[in-house]
């Protein structure tokens, strides 16, 4: 059903970048973990600050990297001081934290697609 879900958002051009995995030091070759490995997701790879691929990460030849080491983030208060007040932040690493960066910048490719005036913009024309 899933597969179907994204099937269905990348045929109305929505653009889904997912995390690549963690799991390149436990398995030392390339490859993606679900739903990165869905044929209708971008998967998304992490890199530190100096562009290398972090240890952990995925690795695959379709996926894009973006920054995902010491990335500091928001957290629900229960993971932070418990205070009441959402006031919370935290450093993580790893392909969930840098996921969103291609999310965010896949939207201002979009826009700018958009302002230049082109038309059925899809998921792999974002990509590209």
């Amino acid at each position: 059903m899933l597969e179907e879900e994204f099937q269905q958002l990348e045929q109305d051009g929505i653009f889904i970048a997912v995390s690549a995995g963690n799991s390149f030091a436990t398995y030392n070759s390339p490859g993606l973990n679900y739903p990165a490995a869905s044929s209708y997701v971008v998967p998304v790879m992490s890199v530190d600050s100096n562009g290398n691929f972090s240890g952990t990460s995925q690795r695959h030849s379709r996926a894009i990297a973006a920054p995902g080491v010491g990335i500091t983030s928001t957290v629900p208060d229960y993971k932070g001081n418990n205070n009441g007040i959402g006031d919370d932040f935290m450093s993580a690493s790893g392909t969930s934290m840098a996921s969103p960066y291609i999310a965010g910048s896949s939207v201002l490719v979009r826009e700018a697609m958009e302002i230049a005036g082109t038309a059925n913009i899809t998921q792999d024309m974002i990509y590209d």
